[in-house]
């Protein structure tokens, strides 16, 4: 990683103690000490996102030393200020640095090259490679937090689930991998993503492989055997079959349409419901 020399640089400074235990009690000098390479992302106000370029934090400290101690002909009893805990371990990136490259790639779906080109642009250079390695230890940090959020998901009384293709690139070719989603109740409103090959039940099996409670779904087979020999109670998704019925409005439009009416209605009924908790919602469905 390489930053270029005129790019603006946003200083910030760590003290350590002032070093009253040294030997001589004599004044304590301060002498600087530049960390060069460890960068962040000074953080941008509203009205500073016109900006050409983004400034650099650059994380300095201080060293004291004792200049009595020294006169003496003693050890100059020099302390230096702690280094900030790094995100990564001997990792030159700040924690603002790296949340910026994850959220550009998968909040903003931008890929790690134009990323490698907008930095470029901006006076850095971060390789590809370099982002990429930077993403998988961002995704190490947070695994504890991604379990706990599943965990909490398993929790639920219903969990949501879908899958998509997510095309994977490879050197010469392209496979069709799958991204699914576990979607959470209002207790536990989380969103988890899990990535599979193929669109095997393992997946989903394993995800659940604890859970007792209602899992709405498509009709995909592979559900069969996710919920076979559990306690798990497979239901129906609305919104999958409200899409068929509405393809089947062009070869059947009276009948689709009436289907079409009455998934609204359930649709109209189910959010009355959403503030209740689920024995409620269960009375209020029946009542």
């Amino acid at each position: 990683m390489r930053l270029e020399q005129e790019l603006e640089r946003y200083k910030k400074w760590y003290y350590g103690p002032r070093a009253d235990h040294l030997r001589s009690g004599g004044e304590v000098a301060q002498m600087l000490l530049d960390f060069a390479g460890d960068l962040d992302r000074k953080p941008v106000h509203a009205e500073d996102v016109t900006a050409a370029a983004e400034p650099v934090e650059e994380l300095r400290r201080v060293k004291y030393a004792c200049p009595a101690c020294e006169s003496l002909g003693g050890n100059p009893a020099i302390e230096t200020a702690a280094k900030p805990e790094a995100p990564i371990d001997k990792g030159l990136a700040g924690p603002g640095l790296l949340a910026y490259i994850v959220a550009s790639k998968f909040s903003d779906y931008l890929p790690l090259y134009q990323m490698e080109d907008i930095f470029t642009r901006q006076g850095f250079e971060i390789s590809r490679p370099t982002q990429s390695v930077w993403c998988g230890d961002v995704a190490d940090l947070v695994e504890p937090l991604y379990k706990l959020m599943a965990e909490r998901v398993r929790s639920s009384h219903v969990v949501a689930t879908d899958d998509t293709i997510l095309p994977m690139l490879s050197p010469g070719k392209a496979a069709k991998a799958r991204m699914w989603v576990y979607v959470g109740d209002q207790k536990n409103p989380y969103n988890i993503f899990d990535f599979t090959l193929n669109r095997g039940r393992d997946g989903p099996k394993y995800f659940f492989k604890d859970y007792r409670e209602v899992l709405p779904a498509d009709a995909y087979a592979g559900y069969n055997g996710v919920v076979a020999g559990n306690e798990i109670t497979r239901a129906g998704c609305w919104a999958h079959a409200h899409r068929k019925f509405v393809e089947a409005e062009k070869s059947s439009p009276e009948i689709a349409r009436k289907v079409v009416g009455l998934v609204r209605a359930l649709y109209a009924v189910e959010r009355q419901a959403q503030s209740l908790a689920p024995a409620e919602r269960r009375r209020f469905w029946r009542a």
